[in-house]
């Protein structure tokens, strides 16, 4: 997730869903916290991700564990 703006935003009205093969309900989500500052992005990983991977991520989940075949979507759920 990407913060164009010139302010801070809050990541609680956000989540992260994934769809499996095609699933027309999410198999599974992530809630996020926080805020992100303005031009930062915020970085999810999977825990078994190298070194220099994780030093990235702002939050690590099982949530990263999909294929090619599975929908990711990133939905604001408060106005």
């Amino acid at each position: 997730m990407y913060n164009p703006s010139g302010t801070s935003i809050s990541l609680a009205p956000c989540s992260i869903e994934v769809y499996n093969n095609g699933a027309v309900t999410p198999s599974t989500s992530l809630l996020l916290t926080g805020s992100l500052a303005s031009n930062d992005v915020f970085v999810v990983a999977s825990a078994s991700e190298s070194a220099s991977i994780l030093a990235q991520a702002d939050a690590t989940s099982s949530i990263c564990q999909f294929n090619g075949n599975d929908a990711v979507a990133l939905v604001k759920t408060d106005p």
